[in-house]
């Protein structure tokens, strides 16, 4: 399913959803796009764009999306960098299925202190998955010892917390997938007034197996895809398993679920959910027997990703916060999407044409070849980023210009 569905769903089902969107603090925080962890640069295509991908060089991509924050990670000592998490944050993106928590007195081992996931039921400008640095550097001093045993060099300690980050919040919206899914069986807004007040009903217990699912799925990914392959596989299960031990009940649960979690927890879970929900449509609840769990088994496309979140994975930098600063000028100095966007139209340097995926499409005033612009107008633009759009739109002033025109 494309972006663009999730929108036309919104419009076909407005009881489904609804608005979190933060205004306040959209000046405040830096939005840094990434890329998938399993994503290598090798393997992406050559020259060749599609109407949906941003006409940068790749050495670009590589520079403002990777290097900017994960160099920076990478030269600072695992043990530095953390910080607590900010109230008025957890206020705004908490309260839901893999929501931002705080209470930073307890186990670090709690995910969302780390990373998040937005759910575009709430938040349909800024849904996606949200990775702290200062979580990065946490999950490197959690597997410090086996990092340490086998030298791994720092920029792959960092490559492998990302990967165990990205895919704990990939589940969160793996779920919400499930839920859309079962909205266009059942009509009812399944997520709001079932998946979510389950996963509130049990957060902080044994009980909530959406946390337990992410941690061993997260640790499954990781091992299965790690880029540090001098790292045995048993070894590096150990030590995620050993940090686990320690987390709060829920996420403690995924220690030791191994490889065959997917068949007893996740079916267990689902079908949980699916009860949750049943009650909307008039639909009583049912039992969970050996059938129900073979059912499950047999239905994995159920909690496919839906929306390219790809697409929408961030850090997420509090601007003037230490690790702020550590950044490079051109990448802190950036411009939100919408007032970027204002500018092209005002200094008729472009016009819009039309809407793709992740990306608008927007002509030249001059004539030329339509150039791709991230479509969510609260993402940042770093000054690199910039460059490139106003190179491809053919405009003649440097990037001082532009922001200061």
């Amino acid at each position: 399913m494309a972006t663009s569905h999730i929108d036309d769903l919104r419009s076909s089902f407005p009881s489904h959803f609804v608005d979190r969107d933060p205004v306040a603090l959209s000046d405040e925080l830096l939005r840094i796009p990434t890329e998938e962890p399993d994503q290598k640069t090798s393997q992406r295509r050559g020259d060749e764009l599609d109407d949906d991908e941003p006409i940068f060089t790749r050495e670009e991509k590589i520079e403002e999306r990777e290097d900017s924050v994960e160099d920076a990670l990478a030269q600072m000592p695992p043990d530095k960098g953390w910080e607590p998490v900010n109230d008025n944050l957890v206020g705004v993106f908490g309260g839901h299925p893999g929501g931002l928590t705080g209470d930073s007195s307890g186990p670090s081992s709690v995910f969302e202190r780390l990373a998040f996931y937005l759910p575009f039921h709430m938040f349909p400008d800024w849904w996606g998955i949200y990775i702290f640095p200062e979580g990065i550097q946490r999950v490197r001093c959690e597997l410090a010892d086996v990092f340490h045993d086998h030298g791994i060099p720092p920029r792959e300690q960092v490559r492998v917390a990302k990967r165990l980050l990205y895919h704990h919040e990939f589940y969160h919206h793996a779920t919400e997938s499930f839920a859309t899914r079962l909205e266009a069986i059942l009509n009812q807004p399944c997520y709001l007034n079932g998946f979510s007040p389950l996963y509130k009903a049990t957060f902080g217990t044994a009980g909530c197996l959406e946390e337990t699912c992410a941690n061993s799925y997260a640790r499954e990914k990781t091992i299965a895809k790690s880029v540090s392959p001098s790292i045995p596989k048993g070894q590096l299960r150990d030590a995620i398993d050993l940090w686990f031990r320690g987390a709060p009940p829920g996420y403690a649960e995924a220690e030791g679920s191994g490889s065959v979690w997917s068949k007893d927890l996740r079916a267990s879970f689902y079908e949980k959910c699916l009860n949750s929900c049943l009650p909307l449509a008039g639909v009583p609840a049912r039992s969970l027997g050996s059938a129900g769990v073979s059912a499950w088994s047999a239905a994995g496309y159920f909690d496919r990703g839906i929306g390219d979140v790809r697409s929408r994975i961030f850090y997420i930098i509090p601007k003037g916060s230490p690790f702020h600063s550590r950044l490079p000028a051109d990448v802190r100095t950036c411009i939100k999407g919408r007032s970027f966007k204002q500018k092209l139209q005002t200094l008729n340097i472009a016009r819009f044409q039309k809407q793709g995926g992740s990306h608008e499409l927007w002509v030249p005033s001059s004539g030329g070849r339509p150039v791709p612009i991230p479509r969510h107008d609260g993402v940042d633009i770093p000054k690199g980023t910039m460059r490139g759009i106003l190179r491809q739109l053919g405009a003649r002033m440097s990037i001082e210009q532009f922001l200061a025109a």
